[in-house]
């Protein structure tokens, strides 16, 4: 678990594996992981539809399409993007804050999108 302030709005928590978390070269990207990011203030999308179009999002890193869904009580919505990884999104705003938690993944069939899919279920918003 990894916590940091990435700027005044803008705050991650992210989850690595243990054995996966090995040192990574100047530059270059760390490990698969699962990350919750939260936006605050003028980062914070007024609409689901507005997030998508931010950069920060991965949108334009996929095909394009998106699922609605919700966590816990709130709409959200939920896209796959490509990098040097498979990624997956799901963003949703909760108290004037656009949460994304995200996933890193190799192949769909990694034990760490089980983790992304448990944490999404077991999110309470208060």
């Amino acid at each position: 678990l990894a916590e940091k302030q990435i700027s005044d709005e803008h705050y991650e928590i992210t989850l690595i594996k243990e054995e996966d978390a090995v040192p990574v070269i100047a530059g270059g990207e760390g490990p698969t992981s699962v990350t919750l990011s939260f936006y605050t203030g003028s980062s914070t999308p007024t609409t689901l539809t507005e997030w998508l179009t931010k950069d920060i999002s991965n949108f334009k890193l996929g095909d394009g399409t998106f699922a609605s869904t919700t966590v816990d009580s709130a709409d959200a919505v939920t896209y796959g993007w490509s990098g040097l990884y498979e990624g997956e999104t799901t963003a949703f705003l909760h108290n004037e804050q656009l949460i994304a938690v995200s996933v890193t993944y190799m192949s769909p069939s990694d034990p760490i999108r089980t983790a992304y899919e448990i944490i999404l279920g077991s999110l309470t918003l208060r």
